[in-house]
């Protein structure tokens, strides 16, 4: 049996595929697509997938599934699907882990062991724990950002999902993980334990707009208040700002230009303008004159004040003397 993978998972597998023509004792059988509708290529993958848990993923049987590309090579079906096998997981981790991403799309098919939620209360799926690779452990996880392709998820349900499945290491254990964006990218169904017999598989209803948008406009607004922090200082301005300009005291008036006192040397002072007026020598009272110079003048008031005083008596009350 040979499963044709287009280039891109939602178109039409081409007609012609090439290789040998179809015997004429095998019967060809078309599935019936899984509901809602899914690409071709997906529907008939999880249509495999089921048939192979239904016998146990018998190496036989798994052998007899191949898978053409779009390139046109063939390739076996664990190369296409990995799981549930934990070996098989570890495979794809190691191979997403060193960078190794193939041009083709890929399948993972497992059993969800529970439902948790993230940081923004999403709901996700994990379909294993703890698997050992080399020194490490790590996580598979089926997340995302739209609740509504998660929500009819449970534990014990059998799941296929398509796409890109990534190695991410932002957590407490590492994880292969992926983030579905569209309802035809996970099918699920589930076994009855007493009669072994599947359920048939289905996948969850098709986004609307409405959904879209208010998860889009959800992961905005947290994306916003992440970037809420103070920028980094950026390199100085190369001119002053407007705050420096502002913080910057304004020059005082000019005084206006006062007289210079005659002592003072114009030349000097408009050679500098800037410079402060000397100031105006200090006027000395004149100097006290000797006693040689007034000599006489005393003198003379002295011998004129001591001639009164013997000529009319007391000086201060006019009387006259009594002589002898």
């Amino acid at each position: 049996m040979r499963l044709n993978l287009p280039e891109e998972l939602t178109d039409i597998p081409p007609v012609d595929i090439g290789g040998d023509a179809v015997p004429d004792d095998v019967v060809t059988n078309t599935p019936t697509t899984v509901r809602p509708l899914l690409p071709p290529a997906v529907s008939s993958a999880v249509q495999i997938a089921r048939f192979l848990r239904l016998h146990d993923f018998d190496d036989d049987i798994v052998k007899r599934f191949k898978v053409q590309t779009h390139h046109g090579g063939l390739i076996e079906w664990p190369q296409f699907c990995y799981g549930p096998a934990p070996t098989a997981y570890v495979t794809l981790y190691t191979l997403r882990r060193a960078q190794q991403i193939p041009t083709r799309p890929v399948a993972m098919s497992g059993t969800i062991v529970h439902i948790r939620q993230d940081k923004q209360k999403r709901p996700y799926a994990v379909l294993a724990v703890n698997v050992p690779a080399g020194e490490e452990l790590f996580h598979v996880t089926l997340r995302s950002m739209y609740p509504a392709l998660i929500k009819p998820l449970e534990a014990g349900t059998h799941v296929l999902a398509v796409g890109a499945w990534a190695y991410f290491d932002g957590g407490y254990t590492p994880a292969l993980r992926l983030f579905a964006e569209e309802h035809w990218q996970i099918a699920y169904w589930m076994t009855d334990d007493d009669t072994g017999q599947s359920t048939t598989p289905r996948c969850p209803r098709p986004l609307t707009s409405g959904d879209r948008a208010i998860e889009q406009t959800a992961e905005r607004t947290r994306r916003q208040g992440r970037r809420a922090v103070p920028p980094r200082p950026g390199p100085p301005p190369s001119g002053p700002t407007e705050q420096d300009t502002a913080a910057k005291p304004r020059p005082a008036a000019p005084t206006p230009d006062v007289a210079l006192p005659a002592a003072a040397n114009p030349q000097s002072v408009a050679e500098s303008p800037t410079a402060c007026p000397e100031p105006a020598a200090p006027t000395l009272p004149p100097p006290l004159r000797t006693s040689s110079a007034l000599g006489p003048r005393l003198r003379g008031r002295s011998l004129g004040w001591q001639a009164g005083v013997s000529a009319s008596g007391c000086c201060w009350c006019g009387r006259r003397r009594a002589s002898g």
